[in-house]
């Protein structure tokens, strides 16, 4: 009977990714994308055009090490969503209503992206209108830490326990930017054009682990949704 029963129910006719994507930034997009338009503001604040933002005051040399916070801050805006059914034990009622986890956490991970892509520009427009530094140094100081904190928090909500996940992936996030500024103290040449070959490849090497993240992270939505449903 419970092979029937998923049978019939997988005959029936399924929402269209696009439709299901508009839903979802309907229920997940607004919440998301007002936190980061908080963040927004910040960005203005701190990397504001002119003599208004509060890097004016500050030394050039300040710059590369508040990029790579305020990156990780941008990471952590998805923190409250990504891992939010589990969390709150909502998965099996999502399956009730004929959701895929598997899509339903990619439409959240695109829906969160967007949103992140967005602020990681602005702020290297803003900065790029102030800064000493060129083009590529100031992408790599937003970016690598931005990629260390998503692929960080991804494993963290592949492997940790659902209650622990939101906590976890905030006491990482936290960690690495004093880790970043520990770096800023300790080790300043981490932070000059002479290190910026080896952030590239940094970079790489993260691009390569967020992606194997994101299928951890799928692989493990997918193996729930088939143990749910009884196969």
């Amino acid at each position: 009977k419970t092979r029937m029963a998923y049978q019939s129910r997988k005959q029936r006719e399924r929402i269209r990714y696009p439709a299901f994507l508009l839903r979802q930034v309907r229920f997940v997009g607004a919440p998301v994308w007002l936190l980061q338009g908080f963040l927004l503001l910040c960005a203005f604040l701190l990397f504001g055009f002119g003599d208004i933002g509060a890097v004016s005051n500050l030394a050039p040399r300040h710059l590369p090490v508040l990029l790579g916070c305020f990156a990780v801050f941008i990471a952590m805006s998805s923190i409250p969503f990504i891992g939010r059914s589990a969390q709150y034990r909502m998965l099996e009622t999502e399956m009730a209503t004929r959701i895929s986890i598997p899509r339903l956490l990619l439409s959240r991970i695109f829906i969160i992206g967007v949103g992140n892509a967005f602020l990681l520009t602005v702020s290297f427009l803003l900065a790029s209108t102030k800064a000493e530094l060129g083009a590529g140094s100031i992408a790599l100081y937003l970016l690598l830490p931005y990629l260390i904190a998503c692929c960080g928090c991804l494993y963290i909500q592949a492997y940790a326990h659902c209650r622990q996940q939101g906590f976890v992936c905030t006491a990482f996030c936290f960690s690495l930017t004093t880790l970043l500024f520990i770096l800023y103290k300790a080790a300043p040449v981490v932070y000059e054009q002479a290190s910026v070959g080896i952030w590239s490849i940094l970079c790489g090497i993260c691009v390569v682990f967020f992606v194997i993240g994101i299928y951890r992270l799928l692989d493990k939505a997918a193996s729930f949704n088939l143990s749910t449903n009884g196969i």
